[in-house]
């Protein structure tokens, strides 16, 4: 008998980009979940632009990183300052079981795709954010990557020599646990635990997990 992959028929509109966010998308694609994700031909994403390169080849579609952090995916390209795309987007909602996004706050509610806004289109909806430095709050405009979230955490003062500058560490290191902690949360029991008629919001501040590594 055919064994059944634990998130199979669950869809998942991935509106989030760079490390965190993939990842856990990447997860959910792995284990059986048809996730879409949507980009932008204005913005790429910034791990498409980084290297290392397939042949030491620059280029948008040959990136390690970009590649590694969304596979299993399908993809679409939105211009989300567009009205025509913003619609489609809100289809996607429809459509999906789980939104994720790792925007600053504001961005998705700027085009109508923040938690309340999708509850509107669709009551159920299960929701994850993440953000550098949560959605309020002093810092919580503050954006930027793993890198700059490890410097304010004071990881890049644990390595390295004191007559010397800092050294960061190899990769972000906030960025590698997502996927461990938040899957078991997107499994049925959690999900059916939700209060009836309304999905639930997951929000997550880039800096929390590593703390508690």
């Amino acid at each position: 008998m055919e064994k059944k992959q634990v998130f199979k028929g669950l869809k998942v509109a991935d509106f989030s980009w760079v490390g965190v966010g993939p990842q856990v998308a990447r997860e959910l694609a792995e284990h059986g979940a048809t996730v879409v994700r949507v980009e932008s031909h204005t913005s790429p994403d910034t791990l498409r632009l980084s290297g290392p390169f397939k042949d030491a080849e620059p280029g948008i579609d040959r990136s390690a990183f970009g590649t590694a952090y969304n596979t299993n995916k399908y993809g679409m390209a939105l211009n989300l300052n567009n009205p025509k795309s913003r619609e489609v987007a809100r289809r996607l909602v429809e459509w999906a079981d789980i939104i994720t996004d790792s925007m600053t706050p504001g961005k998705m509610a700027k085009w109508g795709l923040d938690y309340e806004s999708c509850r509107k289109v669709k009551p159920d909806i299960i929701y994850y954010s993440t953000t550098q430095a949560g959605q309020d709050g002093p810092w919580s405009k503050f954006g930027g990557y793993g890198q700059q979230g490890a410097a304010i955490l004071g990881f890049f003062d644990l390595i390295g020599w004191p007559d010397r500058p800092p050294s960061p560490p190899v990769t972000a290191i906030q960025i590698s646990s997502p996927p461990g902690f938040w899957q078991p949360l997107s499994s049925p029991p959690w999900i059916i635990s939700a209060e009836p008629g309304k999905g639930p919001i997951s929000t997550r501040v880039s800096g929390n997990r590593p703390c508690i590594f």
